[in-house]
């Protein structure tokens, strides 16, 4: 799934996450065609502050 793919243990926690910091689920944003351009720039955030390249996360 994608949430395996970002490093959740489940579904729930991306749709969590894309709820706070994108204000939307991922059904919505999917529907509205941005998730593929909103996972994307999660997912390059969430390899830098996986990195310690991000400050006050």
């Amino acid at each position: 799934s994608v949430a395996h793919a970002c490093g959740y243990s489940s579904d729930s926690g991306l749709r969590r996450v894309t709820q706070k910091f994108l204000g939307a689920s991922p059904t919505t944003l999917r529907e509205k065609g941005a998730f593929s351009r909103a996972s994307a720039a999660f997912l390059k955030v969430l390899g830098r502050y996986r990195k310690g390249q991000v400050m006050g996360v």
